[in-house]
């Protein structure tokens, strides 16, 4: 296959503490907040605009909303703070041109968590709103669409690094990067050809994707590998993030990994940019249910 990046943001990333890889939404897409902060995040709306691309292809399909919370707060107030994100993520989609009557809230609270945690402890991948397009046939086109499923970034002894989200709809493919614990600075950031991260090298994942037999680096004359993306920006506190896009589905067979390096990409080097050790790592296959 031959895809194409056309676009990356960087920013900033919410802490998190991934321990595990939870299943992916069938049917649908899934939303995550930042702590203490009920407001839908920038780089969500595109989730929210593909939950109505989705309705839209499908008449007579409802959307159900459900509200949940970590675990960072009393049982009553993580219920109130569920609900309160599903509302706001209802408001949006309305806003939108979803019909009100098109849109069921509930609330679960810190109920169904997708990572157990102990009281107290804040998680992202536990703070989302699901979005499920109820009354849509799993052989219909919206079955393969919006699949947002979170994986876990880990380190070279299995540490939690990060989480990586990864939507595709067939056509297009987006993945979202929030990493931490790392070192300040500028980090290689690249697509492997295999979906494997077997610890501590993570050579599992095998070389960078490369489907067009090029060369490494944006700045070599004959580049780019397609897995090639721009320099990870780690801040002080050791967290960064960042967002990219490609044209097409990207997971293949054996999928693909997501990978961070020790060092700087230089992004003329082949076959790698001199970016130095696979420091971690995440496993990008396609989602249960998303074909």
């Amino acid at each position: 296959m031959t895809l194409r990046l056309i676009g990356i943001v960087l920013g900033v990333a919410a802490s998190s503490t991934m321990a595990q890889q939870p299943a992916a939404v069938r049917n649908g897409f899934m939303v995550f907040f930042d702590w203490g902060k009920p407001d839908i995040r920038a780089d969500d709306s595109a989730v929210l605009d593909q939950v109505v691309d989705a309705w839209r292809s499908n008449p007579g399909a409802r959307l159900q909303l459900s509200g949940h919370s970590d675990r960072s707060g009393s049982s009553s107030t993580n219920f109130r703070s569920a609900r309160k994100r599903a509302e706001m993520v209802r408001d949006q989609l309305v806003a939108r041109g979803v019909p009100v009557s098109a849109v069921s809230v509930a609330s679960y609270g810190e109920e169904r968590p997708l990572v157990s945690t102990e009281d107290g402890v804040r998680e992202v991948q536990n703070r989302r709103v699901e979005i499920q397009l109820l009354g849509v046939a799993d052989t219909a086109p919206a079955a393969a669409s919006g699949m947002l499923a979170p994986f876990s970034l880990m380190g070279p002894n299995g540490e939690a690094r990060g989480l990586v989200t990864f939507l595709s709809d067939g056509q297009r493919t987006t993945i979202k990067v929030a990493a931490e614990g790392l070192s300040p600075g500028l980090h290689g950031l690249h697509l492997h050809a295999v979906g494997r991260c077997d610890r501590p090298d993570f050579k599992s994942a095998g070389p960078h994707w490369n489907p067009a037999g090029k060369q490494h680096g944006h700045g070599n004359p004959a580049g780019a590998h397609l897995g090639d993306l721009p320099n990870l920006s780690v801040g002080p506190d050791g967290r960064a993030s960042a967002n990219f896009a490609i044209d097409g589905d990207m997971a293949d067979a054996d999928g693909t990994a997501l990978v961070i390096h020790a060092g700087p990409d230089d992004e003329k080097t082949d076959p790698s940019g001199n970016s130095g050790d696979r420091v971690a790592c995440a496993a990008l296959t396609t989602p249960a249910g998303a074909r």
